[in-house]
């Protein structure tokens, strides 16, 4: 087999931010090779994601840090002396936070913008951009702004991207979290049968992936007791025994009494669509009630409308029609937006949207300081917060944490803020699935019902005790376990 790219003694290690240095990578070699589909398995935050950035040049030359070693592309190209924007043909990566690279307002324009500074003609783009937005089914939202797309929209929206490049070498990082099991194998399936190049990073479901890739891989503390991790290549059996991530742990499913009494929260005939002339996208929704002490699933594919009925369930939009009433004093309240606020918190998809202060300590300390704690008891209840989410040093900023360490934080802070209802919005991307349990019993055990939003079946029936199916906008079936 050729090889791609051919990766010999690196060491790197990010600035020292005030918070201590070490070497994440130290003498780390691997080979990928040419047509083949490499699997490479990963704890959260073993550098994933910075091993995809590097592989690319996008660190160190966007983050900082020192880089060692040697990279190769087809034996020919040294990755560490090129800038990025002259690999742009050559190695494409997809984020594993896709909103990190979205820049434009439109699709389509997403989808343009690198083939013109790659300087195809007209006919050219125009024949690619056709091509991909049918492939990944995105030709109704072509015109429409990324930011109104889902999750796993978004996320096929950049494959879309990486596939109208056509790169030598496709690298994607945790790229099929939020990808609805039908995606999930179309966008697999497609990559095997073009025979393309591909490194997929990943931290869970093992079993997705046997039928198509070809060589596997687990990244790990290097062996021996050397400083860094390793990438080490063996049999699937082998790399699957070894990898934890292919565990999943299961809460215990007690019967909730489901009458009106311990009703928190009620939907009625509510409607909402999208603005945007583009959209086809409505949703309506009969009945709905979250009761207490339960743990309930909104479970469909991507675009499905999960995201935006949390999103009408904790005030931040304002439905067409309908109502959502909450309990007050044993009685009914029709709620406007401010009381839904309060009275309902919404983890985001993308936690970047909702962590924007300094350090760990400063976004735990807001919310206590809105609920009016301060001194003695809100060091206390940040000193817990921090032990309780494994979030270590309270002083490091959110900005070069892990995205699954900034999902935990975000966890925390929702942890410290007083809530009768939290919803989880794919929360458990980004986490090991032992992480996301332990955040799943904290925040059960401290509000009074948790709504998990998620694509994942399988991920659904072990952590609800009950499960809202959803489609085009509409509630289907329910299901109690």
């Amino acid at each position: 087999m050729n090889t791609i790219v051919t990766v010999s003694h690196l060491t790197f290690s990010y600035p020292d931010y005030g918070l201590g240095s070490r070497s994440l990578f130290e003498d780390l070699s691997f080979t990928l090779y040419e047509g083949q589909m490499h699997m490479i398995f990963g704890e959260p935050e073993s550098g994933k994601t910075t091993l995809s950035r590097i592989l690319c040049a996008l660190v160190p030359a966007y983050l900082g840090g020192k880089l060692t070693g040697s990279i190769r592309f087809k034996e020919q190209l040294e990755i560490t002396q090129v800038h990025p924007n002259e690999l742009t043909p050559l190695i494409g990566l997809v984020f594993q936070n896709p909103e990190e690279q979205i820049i434009m307002a439109a699709c389509e324009d997403e989808i343009i913008f690198p083939l013109e500074n790659l300087g195809l003609s007209r006919q050219e783009i125009g024949s690619r951009v056709e091509t991909v937005l049918e492939r990944y089914e995105l030709t109704s939202y072509r015109h429409t702004n990324p930011g109104n797309l889902s999750g796993g929209e978004k996320k096929r929206l950049m494959l879309a991207v990486t596939d109208a490049i056509d790169p030598d070498l496709w690298v994607l990082d945790e790229t099929f979290e939020e990808l609805d099991s039908r995606w999930r194998q179309v966008v697999l399936t497609q990559l095997k049968e073009r025979k393309k190049s591909v490194v997929l990073f990943a931290s869970k479901d093992t079993g997705l992936y046997h039928e198509f890739f070809d060589l596997w891989g687990l990244l790990g503390p290097a062996e021996g007791g050397a400083a860094g991790c390793s990438v080490r290549f063996g049999e699937v059996g082998e790399i699957c025994s070894a990898f934890s991530g292919s565990r999943r742990r299961q809460i215990e499913h007690r019967e909730i009494i489901r009458d009106e009494s311990q009703a928190l929260t009620r939907v009625d005939d509510l409607t909402f669509r999208y603005a945007e002339p583009m959209s086809a996208f409505d949703l309506s929704v009969d009945r709905l009630c979250i009761y207490r002490g339960e743990i309930l699933a909104l479970y469909g594919p991507n675009g499905s409308g999960k995201s935006t009925l949390s999103s009408l369930l904790c005030g931040l939009i304002e439905p067409h029609g309908g109502t959502i009433s909450i309990r007050a004093h044993q009685e009914w309240v029709h709620a406007q937006p401010q009381q839904l606020l309060r009275h309902t918190g919404y983890l985001f998809q993308n936690p970047d949207l909702q962590i924007f202060l300094p350090t760990i300590e400063d976004e735990l300390r807001y919310g206590l300081i809105e609920q009016g704690i301060h001194g003695k008891r809100a060091e206390e209840l940040i000193d817990d917060a921090v032990e309780r989410f494994s979030l270590g040093n309270r002083k490091e900023p959110p900005t070069i944490m892990s995205y699954g360490k900034r999902k935990r934080l975000q966890a925390a802070v929702y942890y410290l803020l007083e809530r009768t209802i939290c919803i989880l919005d794919e929360t458990d991307s980004g986490l090991s699935d032992d992480e996301f349990f332990e955040i799943l019993m904290l925040l059960s055990e401290h509000v009074d019902a948790v709504v998990l939003i998620t694509h994942d079946k399988l991920l659904a029936q072990q952590c609800a005790h009950r499960i809202v199916y959803m489609d085009e906008g509409r509630i289907v079936r329910e299901q109690s376990l």
